[in-house]
């Protein structure tokens, strides 16, 4: 919750000074790193696999997630993207139904429409003006719902590290090449912040979404996420 809060803050921080594309590289470079020590203990033979296409299509959803979320951050409160996050779990239903032929019950359906009741709540379409944010900040709950669905079809052969460590190795170069055309030099009063967003972001991703990635392996892709209402509670202290 709190490590949440924390790295929206960093983000937001730096909005409008460090490009959001240099971010995202910053934060894979990071990750990337923090799985090096796991996979020198393991081996290069978890890196086998025979679903190179399958990760590929991960890496293009988690990588415009995190853009289109960093992207929000910076442009609006940050409590309002989480709550615009409630979303993920109602495409994540329709992916799971649609494309892993998975059923559901009323009760996930009713929940989630709450919950995307809520988000239409926070965006007031016709109230007032829909920003770019705004649609960046779903734009990122649906690119999460189908790295959501990828992830769990990746764990009918693969095991929850070696998805890990793909995903940040694949999309190191996808992150790296538009660095180049937007490339600010930080100065040594950003720097600390981009450590720590740098460092927060796979943090609580590894916190997080590495636990739901455990879950994926042996429950339907279904999701339910219950520290996201307290996230928004330390959020809104926070930011």
């Amino acid at each position: 919750m709190l490590l949440s809060a924390a790295a929206g803050a960093c983000v937001r921080q730096l909005a409008g000074e460090v490009p959001t594309l240099e971010l995202v590289f910053f934060r894979n470079v990071v990750g990337l790193l923090l799985l090096v020590p796991w996979l020198m203990r393991q081996g290069l033979g978890v890196m086998r696999t025979s679903r190179l296409p399958l990760y590929c299509l991960r890496v293009f959803f988690a990588y415009t997630a995190m853009v289109m979320l960093f992207y929000a951050w910076g442009e609006m409160p940050i409590a309002d993207v989480f709550a615009l996050q409630f979303t993920i779990p109602l495409f994540t239903i329709m992916l799971a139904v649609f494309i892993l032929k998975q059923q559901t019950d009323r009760q996930a359906w009713a929940a989630c429409l709450i919950g995307f009741a809520g988000a239409l709540i926070v965006m007031r379409p016709g109230v007032i003006e829909l920003t770019l944010a705004a649609v960046a900040a779903i734009a990122s709950a649906m690119m999460s719902a189908g790295s959501n669905t990828t992830i769990k079809l990746l764990t009918r052969t693969e095991s929850v590290g070696t998805i890990t460590v793909y995903s940040n190795l694949l999309m190191l170069p996808l992150a790296l090449i538009p660095t180049f055309f937007v490339w600010v030099t930080p100065t040594m009063e950003q720097i600390p912040w981009i450590v720590g967003a740098a460092f927060l972001v796979p943090l609580v991703a590894s916190v997080l979404h590495g636990g739901r990635r455990c879950r994926c392996s042996c429950r339907p892709a279904i999701p339910v996420y219950p520290d996201d209402l307290r996230r928004c509670d330390w959020l809104c202290h926070v930011c």
